[in-house]
């Protein structure tokens, strides 16, 4: 690819996430927000309610190429 087409890439990248910021900002603007660790129950609270990280990866590396597809 050439530098232009990847300038550009980059530019509708980032003019393009700057309303999402802007939006999500402007929603939560004038409410508390809190999070808290519980620990005698063992969870988090987000706004006083029980609330679950749900996260992953993946090892490219550890994996062999032919299988990716179905990763």
């Amino acid at each position: 690819m050439s530098l232009e087409l990847n300038m550009s890439t980059l530019l509708l990248f980032v003019l393009s996430a700057i309303p999402c910021r802007v939006w999500s900002k402007a929603e939560s603007f004038g409410t508390e927000s809190s999070f808290a660790v519980d620990y005698p129950n063992d969870q988090f609270l987000l706004d006083g309610q029980p609330f679950r990280y749900i996260s992953g990866s993946i090892h490219y590396f550890r994996i062999h190429p032919s299988q990716w597809k179905d990763r």
